[in-house]
Formats: C-alpha cells, structure tokens, sequence
C-alpha cells in the first residue's frame, strides 16, 4: 500500500476517485509509460449495464476487467472506467486519465465525447469521497449522485439575507471553517448537499468559461464538484486524512455530527490539533472550505482556537420553526400544515413530509394539498 501512494505522489493533477487497491493492478504500467498526469473527464449517464460500457470501450484499447474496476490500456494513456448505479436503474459511468506528455488527451476526450453523445449526464453531479480505515491505513470511496437538492428560504428564516447570499458569502470568505450547531431535524444535511449543489454549479460555470477561452484543458481540470466525507473516529485521528485533503481535488470537507471531537485541546482531544493546522496552519488551504456539523446546543465547550476570528467563518446555529413559521414554510411548499403542538418547535422534516411527532410519540398526519 505505501508503495503505491508513493508512486502515485508524483502525479500532477488530481487524485483519482478509484481505491488505491486498484491502483495497485496499474503501478507497473503507469511507472513504465511515465504517466505522470491525471485528469478526470465529464460524467455519462446512463448505461444499461456494465456490458454496454465493456463493449463502448474496448474499441479503444486493451480492455481489463478486474473486481475492483475496469480499465483500458492505449498508447501513453490509461482510461479508468467507475460505475455508480442510480435509483431507477442504470448505470453512470465516471471515465478518469493516467496520461504522458506524448499523447494530447483531449482528442481522445473528444472521440468519447462524440462516440457517446447520447449518454452525456445534463444534470448537476456531485462526488462524494467518503474515506475510512482499511486493514492497510486510510482508503476512501467515491460515490457520485445526480444532486437536486432544492431550499427554500423560508426554512430557514433566520438567516438574513437568505440562502443564496449567506453561502455566497462563506465561499467568498478568508475563513475556512463553518460550523452548524443545532438539533437533529432542523435542516443541516439538507443545507450542506445545497451547498455541494451551489458549489458544483459554480464549477460548471468556471469550466464553460475555460472552454470558451480555449483553456479548458489544462491539467488538473476537473469537471465534477468533489467533496470529502468520513464518520471515522479512526480516519480523523490519522495526519493521512488531513494530508490527503489538502493535497486532494476536494474542494469541501464535510465532518457530521462530531460532538465530541469539537471539545478543547486540554482535554487530551488530538483531533482538534490535527483540524486547527488543516484549517489555519502553516499550509495554508486557499479556497477549501470545511463544515462541521454537530447536534450539541451551543457552542461552550468548543476549543476556543477553532473559534477566533480568521478560522471559523460563523457558528450558524439551526433551530426550529414556530407554528407561524412552519405555515409560511407549507405555503411556500404548496401544502397545507394546520397541526399544532404544545411545544410549537417543528422540525423541517415534519413540514416537509407534513406529519408532526406529537407528544405522545403517535404521528399526526395531514395530506392536504392545494
């Protein structure tokens, strides 16, 4: 394993979305061809299945098959082939580059652009690297996902401004770090895969703007927006992890629901050296943004490093809807919300899904529709 990201180190560009066990299978020919650039092309959706990719591609080149992927091998270059099913049935295909300065990689992007038309994804696409521990260190797997994600303002009422403008903001910011704090069900999630969505979108717009100024193939072009996850207490405790995302195509690292790891330094807590010098150390991260999420109720026993100005963007604080609120919301949702608890605290999931957990634990629905 230590062989591998070693000779993988020297490729300029971006770290392939495939497991580093793959990689494995394609050290030699990528060492003895000297292919030392990496791009990642658009993805194509759908095929029927992975025969229909297998024989779209082996016109190309030798066509190798192994259980954890597939790939072609063609004079200076290698194709990889990832596929991702959907929830409807069919397969995305994810198409990344191993590549030497003998070979100009956008004609062959060209032919498989054009060879594949029909099959060309119009949609936003996001990537998702969710990074764990393996038996042999930090590995990660790249999901991909047509994002549709829409909000309302309305959801989230306290943010003046709105949505738009508050992420705009964020992204525009010298901070690096945003935190959410708030209970489960008061829109966390939902507002970070908008983010993935706002951001993925951002770079589609830089890439059409690079097209048609005739710089779209620089190396290190990456056409889908690429954000990393992990819920392992393992893989944050590793220097590797952060490592890998500063040095990584990733834009966004995404850490939910880490309570515990948010408390002080003085608390024998290692994580929180490892996040201060990946957030605002001596490497400095540039456009890279992390978000924190956790469900505690304040931000009091946070170390209050992570907090200082500079370092952390907001602490913005989720809450949930009052009755007036939660209305304004189903309006805007064309839906009709008239259930009433004696707390008056509603979560978006209940407007959203126009059900409400009473007190008494029964569920109240309402399937009213204008």
């Amino acid at each position: 394993m230590g062989k591998i990201i070693h000779s993988m180190s020297s490729i300029r560009g971006l770290r392939p979305s495939i497991s580093h066990y793959f990689l494995i299978n394609l050290e030699d020919f990528v060492e003895k061809n000297n292919l030392c650039y990496f791009k990642e092309m658009k993805t194509l959706y759908k095929f029927k299945d992975l025969d229909e990719v297998k024989n779209g591609f082996k016109k190309y080149g030798r066509l190798i098959s192994t259980p954890l992927g597939s790939y072609v091998e063609i004079d200076n270059a290698i194709i990889l082939l990832s596929t991702s099913a959907d929830d409807i049935g069919g397969l995305y295909l994810h198409i990344e580059f191993f590549y030497n300065s003998d070979i100009t990689i956008e004609n062959i992007e060209k032919r498989i652009m054009k060879d594949h038309a029909s099959h060309e994804c119009k949609e936003v696409i996001t990537r998702i690297d969710w990074q764990f521990m393996g038996g042999d260190g930090l590995d990660s797997v790249s999901i991909f996902e047509i994002n549709t994600t829409e909000i309302h303002d309305e959801a989230y009422p306290y943010l003046v401004g709105g949505i738009d403008n508050y992420i705009k903001k964020f992204l525009a910011s010298e901070e690096t770090i945003l935190i959410m704090i708030g209970p489960a069900g008061t829109g966390k999630t939902k507002l970070i895969k908008y983010l993935m969505r706002y951001m993925a979108k951002m770079l589609e717009d830089k890439v059409k703007i690079e097209a048609n100024r005739d710089e779209f193939y620089e190396d290190g072009v990456n056409e889908t927006f690429v954000a990393s996850y992990s819920s392992s207490q393992e893989a944050y405790r590793n220097d590797e992890f952060f490592i890998d995302f500063i040095r990584s195509s990733s834009e966004l690292l995404i850490l939910e629901d880490i309570d515990y790891n948010l408390r002080s330094r003085s608390d024998e807590n290692p994580f929180m050296h490892k996040l201060l010098n990946a957030s605002d150390g001596i490497i400095e991260l540039k456009k890279k943004k992390i978000i924190i999420t956790t469900n505690l109720e304040s931000e009091q026993k946070t170390d209050s490093a992570l907090l200082r100005p500079g370092r952390t963007f907001d602490v913005l604080k989720t809450k949930y809807l009052n009755f007036e609120e939660a209305q304004i919301l189903a309006t805007k949702l064309n839906i009709t919300f008239d259930i009433k608890k004696s707390d008056n605290k509603y979560s978006l999931a209940e407007i959203y899904n126009n059900r409400a957990q009473l007190s008494n634990n029964n569920i109240s629905f309402n399937y009213t529709v204008n």
